[in-house]
């Protein structure tokens, strides 16, 4: 395949990093239209380098590359999410897969059938934890390698075309296919012709009943709700002493070992929580996505493009609110905030507005270039409440039907489609349900739970709450 000089948006994953020189990765990935490419992503190895905690195995990315030669540069990497982590056995499985594809396949030979069984073999090896399952499911992704590569095996029928018996035994021959023996004879590697059936069979159909149709790669990773945990109720504590505990930057590590997909904190211009440090610290100290919510300032900017997270989320601040009350208004602000997004994209920053659920202010924010729209779910959880908590209740329908319209124009527009705000335990599942939602950001429900239970099951609670919402979802 003739590689373009200029490529954006293109699903992928990273299969090897190399360093190079003192700053910069040679990048090994597999992407879905270009088959394996190396990439060079310069500066990524710098402590500060905004595309450094992006380039992870296992996780789906969205990349652009420019240039010409064997080696393209690597422009940008927009976190996907939605694949759990691999752990114990099934890492180790997922390393074999990625060895398997850096020595087979061959660079710039597109495979999309392959990177879509890639995608989904990878939420089965999280999925099922039984040995069994997972030797299965590697036996099925070698044979779709072999086949994608030539090398296609025949497994009904025998050398002399006879139908492959349950339990006879056999020895395969690649010249010639499987070659049918006696008891008494040995043949090398031996196995039962159910073997043999069983891997042509090859069923999926428990993959894709839970995560969509896995040729689509944005079904893949869209159906995988995520998690962005919001800290700053740690150091509101920490702040009422003035002291050095408790750690916001620990409060992300176990948010993270719980189970977050993301951390994020509102650096407010009268710093009554999250101090600089704290920022500049979970920003060189952890390996999880930051999402950095921020006013609409030319300080903020300032200080976001030198920190450089992962996200920038604009917040509308109020120095006598408790915290954040309201969406942003763009429309009365459209172009301070176009202008303000192109400075964060230019420092490599994905920009995301907080915002009420509101078909004009969805279109505004589509106009000033957001990336992402987080819906203000603040009337939604209110209702909830004083309806005591019961889901269907007409008001309650009615703030989620607002959500539901709202996300559907978001999506429409080629954003991303998050949600936030007072949300809980109680309340998360309806809001998990809804089409399309990428991430819920949750703050003060799970540090109040964290008192009783510890951060760690806290966070791993909500992020069940959701995942079971999800799956049945719309």
């Amino acid at each position: 395949m003739n590689l373009r000089s200029k490529v954006d948006g293109q699903p992928a994953f990273v299969l090897h990093t190399l360093p190079f020189r003192e700053t910069s990765l040679i990048v090994e990935v597999f992407t879905r239209d270009f088959g394996r490419m190396a990439l060079l992503a310069r500066g990524a190895r710098r402590p500060r380098a905004a595309i450094r905690g992006l380039l992870m195995g296992f996780q789906p990315l969205e990349v652009g590359w420019a240039g010409k030669g064997e080696v393209l540069t690597l422009m940008k990497a927009d976190w996907q999410g939605g694949m759990p982590l691999l752990g114990g056995e099934a890492l180790f499985c997922g390393y074999y897969l990625n060895e398997l594809l850096m020595h087979l396949l061959p660079r710039e030979d597109a495979h999309p059938a392959l990177f879509a069984r890639y995608a989904a073999i990878l939420l089965r090896l999280a999925h099922h934890p039984d040995g069994k399952q997972r030797e299965a499911a590697l036996r099925c992704f070698e044979k779709a390698l072999l086949k994608e590569l030539g090398y296609g095996l025949m497994l009904r029928h025998d050398a002399v075309g006879a139908a492959v018996q349950a339990d006879a035994l056999y020895t395969y021959r690649m010249e010639h296919g499987p070659v049918r023996l006696s008891h008494a004879e040995e043949a090398g590697q031996v196995v039962l012709g159910q073997t043999l059936l069983d891997l042509d069979a090859e069923n999926f159909d428990e993959a894709r009943t839970r995560v969509g149709n896995p040729t689509n790669f944005q079904g893949v990773a869209g159906t995988m709700i995520e998690l962005g945990v919001n800290i700053d109720h740690v150091a509101t504590i920490r702040q009422a002493r003035r002291t050095y505990e408790p750690d916001p930057v620990w409060a992300a590590v176990e948010a993270h070992l719980g189970g977050a997909d993301g951390i994020t904190v509102h650096l407010r211009e009268d710093r009554r929580h999250i101090q600089d440090a704290d920022v500049r610290r979970l920003k060189e100290c952890t390996q999880i996505k930051l999402n950095l919510e921020m006013a609409a300032t030319d300080e903020m900017v300032g200080i976001a493009c030198g920190l450089t997270p992962e996200m920038a989320m604009l917040v509308p601040e109020g120095r006598h609110e408790v915290t954040t009350e309201g969406g942003l208004d763009i429309l009365g602000q459209e172009k301070r905030l176009k202008d303000v997004v192109a400075r964060l994209a230019d420092a490599g920053i994905t920009t995301s507005v907080f915002i009420d659920a509101d078909l004009p202010q969805i279109e505004a924010a589509a106009r000033i270039g957001a990336r992402v729209c987080e819906i203000h779910t603040g009337p939604y959880a209110h209702a909830f409440h004083d309806q005591g908590r019961d889901a269907e209740a007409p008001a309650v329908l009615a703030e989620l039907a607002k959500i539901r319209q709202t996300g559907a124009l978001i999506r429409e527009l080629g954003m991303r489609f998050n949600a936030g705000h007072a949300l809980n335990y109680y309340n998360v599942q309806p809001l998990a349900r809804l089409a399309g939602v990428r991430e819920l950001h949750i703050g003060h429900a799970i540090v109040s739970r964290a008192v009783f239970v510890g951060l760690r099951e806290a966070v791993r609670e909500m992020k069940a709450l959701m995942r079971e919402g999800a799956a049945r979802g719309e």
